[in-house]
């Protein structure tokens, strides 16, 4: 449960961290290598006094803990308290056979002079080296900083993390993960297997060495409908927080094929008129939904002149219609004419304007045109067009409260 902890923090860690880094000026290179899996144990430089420091001093722990950084850098300076309090933690156990170096970024106002005075008022007191052409090869993978590479007596680089660490508890996390995986485990071997995610089946196994990069799958079987989609790996895997994603194996891993149904386009047309009707895209090996074939005056739809119950590729499906046979048609008999009604005298008209029919134009009036005009109200429309416009707007409304107001 620890181990899966720690994997599981360090996954949830390198996800977050390239968001905590500083660019550093120099040229992308798109088809450079990982630092993971370098060895730096020939590296040869100075301290910040002078010194002469060579990759004997890795030697001197399992796991040695090399961070990258610059006095310029925001994040970088942001994680030395926690690499500090790890640096303390450590020393005093030393049993734990865990040590801390820092290598300088130079350029942009960082020095070997500037960095010694930065860590000096700081109190960082871990040793801190200038780059070499060695050190340079393994930080040149990335154009950011803070970068941090894990590194074991033999000088491999077994991780390498593009971004600033934020607490402490992340950053003990990370380093006894690293530490258990090269010496608890350090002789262990993990399985990986290849899956099929459609059928289940196993595709390859392949022995990895504990915490070794898992090697890259080979191409996917191919599946009858489906199109192959990408490998999803589970179970104890770790994504480096390089720029490069790799997977490696903390314990067993599966590596699922996974893939998507083909689709095909299923186009329906009139079999009258020749128009499309609509376009399906239909699963590899299922059935179409057809549309509602538009009626058309003098045929009759029959069906599709396609089957459509498995489709298997791209389909033009156009409907069958056949004439209707048009019957003889009846002679219409004369109509009997019918005798013209007298015509029914219309009521005699209310005065314009006057809604109530008191015979007074008032301000009751004017306010019931207005909501007539205002559709709040249904009202005699020949009464209450004042103007006889033929619309009942507020004019109107307007005109009868003048009138009412006598305003002439």
């Amino acid at each position: 449960m620890k181990k899966l902890l720690s994997v599981l923090l360090a996954v949830i860690f390198a996800a977050c961290s390239l968001s905590l880094v500083s660019a550093e000026p120099k040229a992308t290179d798109p088809t450079r290598e990982p630092g993971v899996g370098m060895n730096v144990s020939n590296f040869n430089t100075v301290d910040l006094d002078g010194n002469t420091v060579t990759g004997d001093i890795l030697q001197n722990a399992d796991l040695t803990f090399i961070n990258y950084w610059a006095t310029w850098c925001p994040p970088c300076r942001a994680e030395m308290p926690h690499i500090q309090a790890m640096h303390e933690y450590y020393s005093s156990t030393p049993e734990a056979d865990v040590q801390f170096i820092g290598v300088i970024s130079e350029g942009n106002g960082c020095t070997p002079a500037t960095a010694k005075a930065f860590l000096q008022n700081n109190g960082y007191t871990w040793v801190n080296l200038r780059a070499d052409s060695v050190l340079r090869s393994v930080f040149n993978t990335s154009d950011y900083i803070p970068q941090t590479i894990i590194v074991g007596r033999d000088g491999v680089v077994r991780d390498q993390l593009v971004g600033g660490f934020t607490n402490q508890n992340e950053l003990r996390n990370f380093i006894e993960m690293w530490h258990d995986a090269m010496t608890i485990h350090a002789n262990e071997t993990c399985t990986v297997t290849y899956v099929n995610g459609l059928t289940g089946e196993t595709i390859d196994t392949a022995e990895v060495a504990y915490a070794a990069i898992i090697p890259t799958p080979g191409t996917a079987p191919d599946v009858e409908g489906y199109e192959f989609k990408e490998w999803v790996y589970s179970g104890n895997v770790y994504v480096s927080g390089s720029e490069q994603v790799l997977y490696m194996a903390m314990g067993d891993v599966t590596v699922t094929a996974t893939y998507k149904a083909i689709k095909h386009k299923v186009k329906f047309y009139d079999g009258v008129n020749g128009n499309i009707i609509t376009i399906k895209q239909v699963e590899h090996g299922q059935a179409a939904v057809p549309p509602v074939h538009p009626e058309h005056e003098g045929y009759i739809f029959q069906g599709w002149d396609t089957d459509f119950s498995c489709v298997v590729e791209d389909l033009i499906v156009t409907g069958i219609c056949t004439p209707a046979d048009e019957p003889t048609p009846e002679p219409t008999p004369e109509p009997t004419p019918e005798p013209t009604p007298e015509p029914t005298p219309e009521p005699p008209v209310g005065m314009p304007g006057d809604m109530d029919g008191d015979g007074v134009l008032s301000i009751a009036d004017a306010l019931q045109i207005a909501r007539v005009a205002l559709e709040l109200l249904d009202g005699d429309i020949s009464i209450a067009d004042f103007n006889n416009d033929g619309v009942v707007t507020m004019a109107d409304a307007l005109l009868v409260m003048r009138a009412a107001l006598q305003l002439g």
